[in-house]
Protein backbone atom coordinates (compact mmCIF):
# COMPACT_ATOMS: atom_id res chain seq x y z
CA UNK A 1 0.00 0.00 0.00
CA UNK A 2 1.29 3.47 -0.87
CA UNK A 3 1.77 6.13 1.75
CA UNK A 4 0.72 9.67 0.88
CA UNK A 5 1.40 12.66 3.11
CA UNK A 6 -0.20 16.00 2.38
CA UNK A 7 1.29 19.03 4.10
CA UNK A 8 -0.95 22.07 4.37
CA UNK A 9 -0.39 25.51 5.87
CA UNK A 10 -3.05 26.57 8.37
CA UNK A 11 -6.39 25.11 9.33
CA UNK A 12 -9.35 24.84 6.99
CA UNK A 13 -11.26 28.11 7.00
CA UNK A 14 -14.49 26.72 5.59
CA UNK A 15 -16.38 23.74 7.00
CA UNK A 16 -17.07 22.35 3.52
CA UNK A 17 -13.30 21.96 3.00
CA UNK A 18 -12.99 19.75 6.09
CA UNK A 19 -15.98 17.70 4.88
CA UNK A 20 -14.43 17.30 1.42
CA UNK A 21 -11.09 16.25 2.92
CA UNK A 22 -12.81 13.59 5.03
CA UNK A 23 -14.78 12.38 2.01
CA UNK A 24 -11.66 11.96 -0.13
CA UNK A 25 -9.71 10.41 2.73
CA UNK A 26 -12.41 7.76 2.92
CA UNK A 27 -12.33 7.16 -0.84
CA UNK A 28 -8.55 6.98 -0.98
CA UNK A 29 -8.20 4.77 2.10
CA UNK A 30 -8.59 1.66 -0.08
CA UNK A 31 -5.64 2.71 -2.25
CA UNK A 32 -3.23 4.63 -0.02
CA UNK A 33 -2.43 5.26 3.60
CA UNK A 34 -3.20 8.98 3.76
CA UNK A 35 -1.69 11.33 6.32
CA UNK A 36 -2.66 15.00 6.35
CA UNK A 37 -0.37 17.22 8.40
CA UNK A 38 -1.47 20.77 9.17
CA UNK A 39 1.44 23.15 9.66
CA UNK A 40 0.94 26.39 11.56
CA UNK A 41 1.34 29.49 9.40
CA UNK A 42 4.39 31.71 9.85
CA UNK A 43 4.06 34.41 12.53
CA UNK A 44 2.55 37.66 11.23
CA UNK A 45 1.66 35.93 7.94
CA UNK A 46 -1.16 38.41 7.34
CA UNK A 47 1.27 41.33 7.23
CA UNK A 48 3.99 39.72 5.07
CA UNK A 49 4.34 40.49 1.37
CA UNK A 50 3.62 37.49 -0.85
CA UNK A 51 7.24 36.71 -1.78
CA UNK A 52 8.35 36.71 1.88
CA UNK A 53 5.29 34.67 2.88
CA UNK A 54 5.98 32.05 0.20
CA UNK A 55 9.59 31.68 1.36
CA UNK A 56 8.52 31.43 5.02
CA UNK A 57 5.88 28.81 4.19
CA UNK A 58 8.37 26.85 2.08
CA UNK A 59 10.83 26.78 4.99
CA UNK A 60 8.10 25.52 7.35
CA UNK A 61 7.10 22.78 4.89
CA UNK A 62 10.70 21.64 4.39
CA UNK A 63 11.28 21.72 8.15
CA UNK A 64 8.18 19.52 8.63
CA UNK A 65 9.67 17.11 6.09
CA UNK A 66 13.03 17.15 7.88
CA UNK A 67 14.79 19.17 5.18
CA UNK A 68 16.29 22.63 5.08
CA UNK A 69 17.34 24.91 2.25
CA UNK A 70 19.81 27.71 1.81
CA UNK A 71 18.32 31.15 2.04
CA UNK A 72 20.98 33.29 0.38
CA UNK A 73 18.97 36.44 1.12
CA UNK A 74 18.95 35.83 4.86
CA UNK A 75 21.57 37.61 6.94
CA UNK A 76 24.54 35.28 7.22
CA UNK A 77 22.87 32.78 4.87
CA UNK A 78 21.57 29.50 6.27
CA UNK A 79 23.35 26.22 5.71
CA UNK A 80 21.54 23.61 3.76
CA UNK A 81 20.94 19.97 4.29
CA UNK A 82 18.67 17.68 2.37
CA UNK A 83 17.84 14.22 3.69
Amino acid sequence: MFKLTILTIGKYKESWVAEAVEHYKKLLSKLVKLNIKIISPPPNSGSLCSSVLIKAEAEKILKAKGQTTTNKNAPGGKTTERH
